[in-house]
Formats: structure tokens, C-alpha cells, sequence
């Protein structure tokens, strides 16, 4: 079985009883312990894993860029493991764009290295990897910052995430015959971004529909949103099941 969790679904900013990015896939196979990955680790996503997960129990971390929104709580995962009673075994590892180790030592305003704690992998374009069961694929999108997208892929099943990004042939390239395709849309269809580095709704469910995905679960939109037309600008263009992306929502393939 594979289950994705979202641990926080809000766009730039979080909102009261709400986070930004972080999604928890987790694959049970074979009777054995699950194999977690903790993809975006944004404001207020690190509390609302331990509903669900600990960091202890991570097999690694999927980082797909260094906006806060997306990376501010992979340093707090760092002090909670770091200070906490309980201490793994083995550094966690955490794939993400090039400098994010460098980047994130700054960030917290420390000289500690970090990686005491994290196995540092960087991401390129096109790049594979096996966690446990899962194969994982990273796919760079059009974004402000460099950012990678993911796919990953279980036996008969496909997650795409899109990350941050703008319209591209990687949305396409993600989504492609996802069974769940976990796609951003920050920006209502009126107020397109010039230049442009989100999708709308409806640009994103257009790329489901070329795509061929079988659902679409919209996220990282901004908590001050119409929710309402979100939904109804993606149901426009994406003839399958469409939801909106919540904190504690479960999808299970």
C-alpha cells in the first residue's frame, strides 16, 4: 500500500491551524516497517508529521527548493533530533538543490554543520533513486529558484509532485499517467504573474488533462484564496477527480 499525507497545503504564507508545504508518503511492502519520505518541510509541517510520523522514522527528505515556505522547518527537524530524547541510528538522508546544506547553516544563523544529522544528496535534473520499494525521479521546473519536482513511482502507481513552477513541459513530464497528480496553483486564472513563476488553476488542470492523470489534488494556494473558484477554474479544463489539497487529507493507493 502507499498512502501520501499532506502536512501542510498553504502557499507562501501558512494561516491559523495551517501549514505550508510538507507531504508524507509512506510505502508499506512485504510486512515490513513502512518506508517514509518527507517531501518540503515548510512552516508549521514538522509539527503536524508527529500526527502522523516522527523524524526518527524517516527514510529521507525530498527538498525541491529553498523558499521558506517550502524548507524553513528542515532546520527545526534538525534541533528536534538533534536535542530530543530519542536519537537515530543513521544520518537522515535529504535530497535537495545544490548549496541547500550551505544554505540552510546560514539560514539558522549557526556554524554548526548539519550534517551531523543529514546525509547531504543533491538533486539534478533527470535523476534517479531507490527508496526502499519506490523509485524516485527528479524533474526541474520554471521557477524563481532552482527547483525539482518529483515523480515517484510504486508497482502500478505514480505520484507527481510539481513542486514551485510556472507553465513548463515538466508539468506535462510529472503528471504524465500520475495516479495522484499533487500540482501547485497559487495564482487564481485572473491574476496570472508576469513573469510568471506559479500556476493557475485552470493552467494546471490542463496539464492534468494532456497528461492523462487520473486525479488531481491542487495545492500550495495561498490561505486568502476563493476556494470555491479554485476548484471551479480547475473542473473547467480537468475531466477527472479534482480536490483541493487539505492538512490531514490521506490518499491511498
Amino acid at each position: 500500500m502507499l498512502s501520501l499525507t499532506v502536512l501542510g497545503s498553504c502557499g507562501t504564507f501558512p494561516a491559523p491551524d495551517r501549514a505550508c508545504s510538507g507531504y508524507l508518503v509512506q510505502i508499506e511492502a512485504n510486512g515490513n516497517a513502512p518506508t517514509s519520505l518527507l517531501i518540503d518541510v515548510g512552516s508549521g509541517s514538522l509539527a503536524n508529521l508527529q500526527k502522523f510520523s516522527s523524524i526518527h522514522d524517516l527514510d529521507a527528505v525530498w527538498l525541491s527548493h529553498l523558499h521558506l515556505d517550502h524548507c524553513s522547518d528542515l532546520i527545526l527537524a534538525y534541533y528536534l533530533a538533534k536535542f530530543s530524547t530519542k536519537q537515530r541510528d543513521r544520518p537522515l538522508p535529504v535530497y535537495g538543490p545544490p548549496g541547500w546544506h550551505d544554505h540552510l547553516c546560514r539560514a539558522s544563523a549557526s556554524e554548526r554543520d548539519l550534517s551531523d544529522f543529514f546525509e547531504i544528496h543533491e538533486l539534478r535534473n533527470g535523476a534517479q533513486l531507490d527508496l526502499g520499494p519506490a523509485k524516485l525521479t527528479a524533474i526541474r521546473t520554471l521557477h524563481s529558484v532552482e527547483t525539482y519536482g518529483l515523480r515517484l513511482t510504486h508497482g502500478s502507481t505514480t505520484i507527481g509532485y510539481s513542486a514551485d513552477t510556472a507553465s513548463c513541459d515538466a508539468v506535462g513530464e510529472i503528471a504524465n499517467q500520475a495516479s495522484l497528480f499533487l500540482c501547485e496553483a497559487a495564482v487564481p486564472d485572473h491574476k496570472r504573474e508576469y513573469p510568471p513563476n506559479h500556476l493557475t488553476p485552470g493552467e494546471a488542470a490542463t496539464w492534468a488533462q494532456r497528461a492523462s492523470a487520473s486525479h488531481l489534488a491542487l495545492t500550495h494556494i495561498r490561505p486568502d484564496a476563493d476556494i470555491t473558484a479554485t476548484l471551479q477554474q480547475a473542473t473547467q479544463h480537468f475531466h477527472s477527480p479534482v480536490r483541493i489539497a487539505r492538512e490531514g487529507d490521506v490518499f491511498e493507493f
